[in-house]
């Protein structure tokens, strides 16, 4: 499948998510919410995203699964930085395979205050 941009902005996945083989031609935004409940698995997978991919202030209390994807433009997955509010994966996670920058600091609408 192919999408323009994905907005789940403070969205919950009370029942899981899974994106995969998909080509993500704008951004994707998946900041700011709880996205998993315990039992339930996150899934990124076999993905292309053209433009950057935001996590900021995401919580995950199910397993997270993030494998051979192509972020062209990165994603702050795996940042640190200088935010208290980096990626919480209560549940752990299995990140591998992927291509690009995963701790890329990106400033969201929300960080910034606009």
């Amino acid at each position: 499948s192919k999408f323009d941009s994905i907005n789940a902005h403070e969205s919950y996945f009370t029942a899981g998510f899974e994106l995969i083989n998909c080509e993500i031609l704008g951004k994707v935004d998946l900041s700011c919410g709880g996205h998993t409940e315990d039992g339930t698995l996150f899934i990124v997978k076999n993905c292309i995203f053209h433009d950057s991919v935001t996590f900021f202030d995401s919580y995950f209390d199910g397993l997270v699964i993030i494998e051979d994807n192509d972020f062209k433009k990165g994603t702050d997955l795996l940042c640190t930085g200088h935010h208290p509010t980096t990626v919480d994966f209560r549940k752990g996670h299995r990140i591998s395979g992927n291509s690009g920058v995963m701790d890329l600091e990106i400033v969201t609408k929300t960080q910034s205050g606009r």
